[in-house]
């Protein structure tokens, strides 16, 4: 890693050595109040670890430091703010290590120094069911907020979310604010655009919105307009984290499904899986592949609910009466098994998730 800066004349000084360092992957400049800060996620043989640097004599000396916890973390993107000595850094990332939860989250560095030291690394989301990701924050400080937007897909959709301090990035809401209608619509951020600008205490946010769950064209260039303010939307289903009646709905849901499964009634089993799945595979499709496997009875034995995920758990009986393939006479007779499905609440209701089994892929983004 090396520094140059210019001089009057716009010339170039002499690069100057800061540290010896494994591949860059990313690297963001940063002006502080007397000085200059680099950051950059530097890649070593088995694990990543942000770093940086800060010159307090216009890039003459240089001190170096490294941000403990890491090294265990692939980070995505990398955001800063300064207002006076504070120093507030937001980046999204998830675990190295191959698990079922690894999801993107939101992560918050931060220093009240003016980076001599630096706070231990903590998540600035505040979901109490953290199975979906957030990434790609933006982060801004205007001298009376530190405002922090993300890509929230707690909703199942991908949803913009914020949260501020108004006292230099010591504490935020314990709460975060929705910046439109939760689950509703698929908005994105941009990965490697700033997007996030302030003016006359407003903020300004740029975002993208796919019109459709296939996740394609056409998409929307959206400019939100908003202010910092602690505004939450009424307590509905949405919000409930697990009420009975909110469990009760999503056990006759599944019953519904079942029913139509014995039924053989395809066409109202397809209306009850998710809208990203019937978004990219039509009805016709679906249709032409079902209907192999014979479904003969089914008993719910339990029905969880964590806020707007589910998880039914039934045994079922099925039986694939002799079918004539290319390689030969495929048959099962009547067999037991046991399941464990995942719902979603989405659009006012539950809808079970398609799971390609041979895979493990869903086609939700959450």
């Amino acid at each position: 890693m090396v520094a140059r800066w210019t001089d009057k004349s716009g010339g170039w000084s002499t690069p100057l050595h800061i540290k010896e360092v494994g591949e860059t992957l990313l690297i963001r400049p940063v002006a502080l109040q007397n000085g200059v800060m680099v950051l950059w996620l530097a890649s070593y043989q088995g694990y990543y670890l942000l770093e940086g640097a800060i010159s307090r004599d216009k890039g003459r000396n240089w001190q170096t430091f490294s941000i403990d916890g890491t090294k265990t973390l692939d980070i995505a993107n990398l955001e800063a703010a300064v207002q006076g000595n504070n120093i507030n850094i937001v980046f999204s990332a998830r675990q190295r290590q191959q698990q079922a939860d690894r999801k993107q989250r939101i992560y918050l560095l931060r220093s009240g120094n003016g980076g001599r030291e630096w706070e231990k690394l903590r998540i600035l989301r505040q979901d109490p069911y953290p199975r979906t990701q957030a990434l790609y924050p933006r982060i801004l400080s205007d001298g009376e907020k530190t405002v922090a937007v993300w890509n929230d897909f707690r909703d199942f959709r991908g949803n913009l979310y914020l949260n501020y301090s108004t006292d230099g990035g010591v504490t935020w809401l314990d709460r975060d604010v929705p910046l439109e209608p939760r689950g509703r619509r698929n908005s994105y951020l941009f990965p490697f655009a700033q997007g996030l600008a302030q003016h006359q205490g407003r903020y300004y946010l740029l975002a993208g919105r796919y019109a459709n769950d296939r996740f394609s064209p056409p998409v929307e260039l959206v400019l939100r307009q908003f202010e910092p303010q602690a505004k939450y939307p009424g307590h509905d289903l949405m919000h409930d984290p697990g009420s009975e009646k909110k469990t009760a709905m999503l056990r006759a849901r599944a019953e519904k499904f079942w029913n139509f499964l014995m039924d053989g009634s395809y066409e109202s089993v397809y209306g009850l899986y998710d809208p990203f799945f019937r978004g990219r595979f039509r009805k016709v499709d679906y249709l032409s592949a079902t209907g192999m496997v014979k479904h003969h009875s089914f008993e719910i034995e339990d029905v969880q609910v964590e806020g707007n995920m589910g998880r039914v758990t039934l045994s079922y009986k099925y039986e694939i009466p002799a079918i004539s393939t290319r390689l030969g006479t495929v048959a099962r007779p009547p067999t037991e098994a046991r399941i464990s499905e995942a719902w979603l609440f989405i659009d006012e209701n539950w809808y079970k998730e398609y799971r390609n089994e041979s895979i493990g892929t869903v086609f939700g983004r959450y």
